[in-house]
């Protein structure tokens, strides 16, 4: 039930961070058409405002399963540098990638037997999913 609840938040905040991000900066469209207006700087989501979403998210978090869950999915975001500076455009693809497979990894990581843990990765692969 836990890794539900898990899974569920980190969806969500997935969606979240790929609505903010789409909402809030200018799209390549924009910048081709130039006679769009572009969103102003003002209005603009950064990746430290996400990072700060994500940490609000977290401070009301309680169960400690869920929260070493989301701290797990929020490092798979990858929204810092390797010197931990925020990166200047977060990579979607990345996001939505570990918000769906996190889930997958970690219940296959309870799977015990042999063979159904084979089956599984098997099924997943078959699946589409790039599941290491």
């Amino acid at each position: 039930m836990k890794m539900w609840i898990a899974f569920l938040a980190g969806a969500a905040v997935a969606v979240a961070v790929v609505v903010g991000v789409n909402v809030f900066m200018p799209s390549a469209r924009a910048e081709e058409n130039t006679s769009e207006q572009t969103v102003t700087d003002d209005n603009e989501t950064t990746t430290q405002d996400i990072i700060n979403m994500l940490e609000q998210g977290r401070s009301r978090i309680t169960d400690t399963d869920t929260l070493a869950y989301y701290d797990k999915l929020v490092a798979g975001y990858q929204l810092n540098d390797s010197q931990g500076n925020p990166v200047a455009v977060p990579d979607i693809e990345q996001i939505q990638n570990t918000a769906v497979t996190l889930p997958l990894r970690e219940a296959g990581k309870q799977i015990r037997d042999p063979e159904i843990k084979e089956f599984y990765y098997k099924f997943l692969t078959d699946s589409g999913f790039n599941i290491e």
